[in-house]
Order: C-alpha cells, then sequence, then structure tokens
C-alpha cells in the first residue's frame, strides 16, 4: 500500500518511517512531501486533504513547538474551514519531534556515551527538547556525534551541521518506540492511530 508523509524536515520524516514499518508494515510504498519546514507544511494542508480524499493516505507530523499551546488547537488552526478526510492522520509531536526520541532514555543515553540520569523521565515537560539534546550531544565522548550534533561555539547555528543525520542515524538503528511510547503520550497516541490507519484501509 501506498502512503504519502507530509513532515517538517528530514528527522521528522525518519521517525514516521520508523513508525510506519513498526506498526503500520502494510505502507510498504511511502511518498514524502514537504521537508520544507512548518509554515511550508501548514500552507499545504488543503493538499494534503485532497491527497487523503482521491489518492492514498496521509500521515502529517508537525510539532507543537509551543509548549503552552496544544495539539488539538493546533489542528483545529490549520484544519480552519476544511473538512478533514478519515484517511489524513494529523499527528502533533509535543513538544517537538526531538521529545519523541529523548523519550527513549536509556537507548539514547548509551548512544551518546552519557549517563541516563542526565535525560529527564518527563520529555514532554521539556520546553526546549531540541536544545537540550543539543546539551547532552556537547558531553558525548564520541566526537563525531560532538561535532555534528551540536554547533560550533562561537557559531550563529542553533544545531551543528550533521544533526538530522546523525539524529535520523538514532532513529534508524537504536531508537524503541515502543519504549518511547511510555514516556511520551504524544507519540503513543500517534502509534495507536497510525496501526487504526493501516487497519481501515487494509479492509
Amino acid at each position: 500500500m501506498l502512503i504519502t508523509v507530509g513532515v517538517e524536515d528530514l528527522l521528522s520524516e525518519s521517525v514516521a518511517k520508523r513508525l510506519l514499518a513498526e506498526y503500520a508494515p502494510g505502507f510498504q510504498n511511502i511518498r514524502t512531501e514537504g521537508l520544507r519546514g512548518y509554515g511550508q507544511l501548514k500552507s499545504r494542508i488543503s493538499s494534503f486533504n485532497m491527497i487523503a480524499r482521491y489518492r492514498e493516505p496521509v500521515l502529517l507530523i508537525t510539532d507543537l513547538d509551543n509548549p503552552q499551546s496544544c495539539p488539538v488547537a493546533i489542528i483545529r488552526e490549520w484544519s480552519r474551514n476544511l473538512a478533514i478526510e478519515p484517511h489524513l492522520l494529523f499527528r502533533v509531536a509535543v513538544v517537538e519531534i526531538e521529545t519523541w526520541l529523548i523519550a527513549d532514555r536509556l537507548r539514547l543515553a548509551q548512544w551518546l556515551g552519557v549517563s541516563d540520569s542526565l535525560i529527564s523521565r518527563y520529555p514532554e515537560s521539556i520546553h526546549q527538547p531540541k536544545e537540550s539534546l543539543v546539551a547532552l550531544a556537547r558531553r558525548s565522548p564520541d566526537r563525531r556525534l560532538r561535532e555534528s550534533i551540536a554547533p560550533s561555539p562561537g557559531g550563529t547555528r542553533s544545531v551543528g551541521p550533521g544533526y538530522n543525520d546523525c539524529l535520523s542515524e538514532f532513529v534508524m538503528t537504536h531508537w524503541n518506540p515502543g519504549e518511547a511510547r511510555l514516556g511520551s503520550p504524544s507519540l503513543d497516541r500517534a502509534i495507536i492511530r497510525i496501526a487504526e490507519l493501516e487497519a481501515r484501509i487494509s479492509l
């Protein structure tokens, strides 16, 4: 079966593909769209809705970003004046997609080579998960991870040059979403809905 995935960036794409492989393996053909940030994804909500109506199901994943907001508010804002198609699955990572990675704290700690005591057991309470991941990477004894994930001191970038590539590697080879969902309610809900979507399409 074919599914379109709408995501903000390469890291979100890796997460989406891993979740589909684990919990909806019937979707073996994945078409990725977006990859240009929150604004571009939001501007294409009508297009994604049409794809879900006339072509194939759509999995749309975005970040909450603002800890003061809520997923329901984001979905309502994006879908204003639209009747969302049943085959458009819209999920919001609380607070950012990085939260879902941090939720598998033991494997993240092992991969970075840091103590798991440095990683919160309540990742959705972290206001800036991306900055938290960068701070953890700075403590890694692995020079490749440090220099790829964390920006150079004094630079203007918020992340290192290999941020998405390195974390995508973690997602595909180390991350266990089954463990991560235990610490992230938004990930748990996403997994449930992804499995339900595959079940509906398979009928």
